[in-house]
């Protein structure tokens, strides 16, 4: 059974004020509903979503190029998806998941060709849950010693992560000289993407 409508008088200058408080009220409270609906939406779509976000390191990225022996962290500045803007992009780039559960990361590191590496220097990829280093990944292969070309690794891993968490990735690398990223336009060389897989 359909509950009655309650209908109001508005020609009655008595009851003006009290209908007009009672609609204004009425229509707060379908707002207030309307709002919190699409924000459990939102949430619920974040949650079951596979692909949290992708990002690549571009040729305008603010840091490409890596001093000696220096932890640094990089800069994926190139958007590719990220519908909850879960990355804040720049020097200090970060990200912090929308919602509470298990993330994994894919992470590709390409530096530029350089004769510089020899057969007992590393590349380095860190990465830091608030500050705190959780993951190391070294490449130390390279054969031979002093080939020009460019040396490539990755690394894939998954954490428990909190909406208050922060995640950054860190390089090194230690050819005695700076080394840059390999990086275009486009982002081709280097990306990292993020998946949402599990709570």
């Amino acid at each position: 059974m359909s509950r009655p409508i309650k209908k109001y008088n508005f020609d009655n200058n008595q009851d003006n004020k009290k209908n007009w408080a009672d609609v204004s009220t009425f229509c707060k409270s379908v707002w207030y509903s309307l709002d919190d609906l699409m924000t459990r939406i939102e949430s619920l779509e974040a949650t079951t979503s596979s692909i949290s976000c992708k990002y690549n390191v571009s040729e305008n990225s603010s840091n490409l190029v890596f001093a000696n022996a220096t932890s640094e962290i990089i800069d994926y500045d190139l958007k590719e998806y990220d519908p909850y803007n879960m990355v804040t992009v720049g020097e200090s780039w970060s990200f912090s998941p929308f919602n509470d559960g298990k993330y994994f990361f894919n992470i590709i590191l390409m530096w530029n060709s350089s004769a510089l590496w020899s057969g007992n220097e590393t590349s380095v990829l860190q990465v830091f849950k608030n500050g705190t280093q959780v993951l190391q990944n070294v490449n130390g292969s390279r054969s031979p010693a002093g080939t020009d070309s460019p040396l490539v690794q990755s690394a894939g891993f998954s954490f428990a992560l909190v909406k208050q968490d922060v995640i950054q990735v860190k390089a090194t690398q230690n050819v005695g000289n700076n080394l840059a990223l390999a990086s275009d336009a486009t982002g081709l060389y280097n990306s990292i993407t993020i998946f949402r897989i599990g709570d």
